[in-house]
């Protein structure tokens, strides 16, 4: 795996698991669910865009293969969304995820985030929102991901 690609993959992860709570809710189809989706996809293309083609491909297929796995863990995809945040707070704690003020992701998780609440309010869904984000961080380890983030912090 190339550094372009580790990068590609470990940018695409929480956007993709957004995408997947926004399919699986059924939200609205209002104005502002179609711009968090288009801000999720346009999060992805840049993440995508330095890679050939055929990394392209893989790269989103490893992506899908990962979230996939995630969602199966989660099943309820509130569980889902609520171990995306964990997972975007540990690489922004740990300096691997950078989300701008004005970010495409930035303003998907503004959107998303106040619709999760009530399960973050649930000790246990959020407990097992944090511990899949860590169990997430572990399965993308052995995979070669998120070389430099220590366990400890993921914790």
């Amino acid at each position: 795996m190339t550094p372009a690609t580790r990068a590609a993959i470990e940018l695409c992860l929480v956007p993709e698991m957004m995408c997947r709570v926004l399919e699986a809710v059924q939200f609205p189809f209002t104005v502002d669910v179609k711009r968090t989706r288009a801000d999720l996809l346009e999060t992805m293309r840049a993440a995508l865009a330095p890679l050939s083609d055929a990394e392209r491909d893989a790269t989103s297929d490893l992506v899908h293969l990962i979230v996939t796995e995630a969602q199966r863990s989660g099943r309820r995809a509130d569980r889902l969304g609520l171990t995306a945040y964990h997972l975007a707070r540990i690489l922004t704690d740990a300096d691997l995820l950078v989300i701008g003020d004005d970010d495409a992701l930035r303003r998907s998780l503004n959107v998303m985030l106040p619709a999760l609440q009530s399960a973050a309010d649930d000790e246990m869904t959020d407990a097992a929102a944090r511990k899949g984000a860590v169990r997430m961080i572990r399965d993308c380890q052995r995979r070669g991901l998120f070389p430099a983030l220590s366990l400890e912090i993921a914790a």
